[in-house]
């Protein structure tokens, strides 16, 4: 049986949450230990990520707007990175991964949306 455009539709916003979940690192504030120990979303992301958003540190948050709404603006996905890294969202998101990393006993690793988009991923 054919997948319907519906279903496809919902199958690439649910891929896309979770990646976003993965690069804020979404799965440490989450409640659902299956989520913590799998260190990525195993829940329903359209259900997870806005609320545990709201979590995040206020500078995070403003990474990921700033981040959408370059995007919006049609700017280059690695052109904002650039820019969000020389502010104090950057600094916030820098900060947030390497307090995760911390927790973790591991050394801090290059926040993945640095490279590419969860999408490309």
């Amino acid at each position: 049986m054919a997948k319907t455009a519906a279903v496809v539709s919902y199958i690439d916003l649910e891929k896309c949450l979770r990646g976003w979940s993965k690069v804020l690192s979404l799965w440490r504030l989450c409640g659902n230990a299956a989520c913590r120990r799998a260190r990525r979303c195993r829940g329903e992301a359209h259900v997870c990520l806005p609320k545990n958003f709201q979590l995040l540190p206020q500078g995070v948050r403003d990474w990921f707007v700033d981040l959408a709404a370059a995007q919006e603006c049609d700017i280059p996905f690695d052109a904002a990175i650039e820019s969000l890294d020389a502010s104090p969202a950057g600094q916030a998101f820098h900060d947030w991964n390497a307090a995760v990393a911390a927790s973790l006993g591991e050394a801090e690793e290059a926040p993945a949306a640095q490279t590419t988009g969860p999408a490309e991923r």
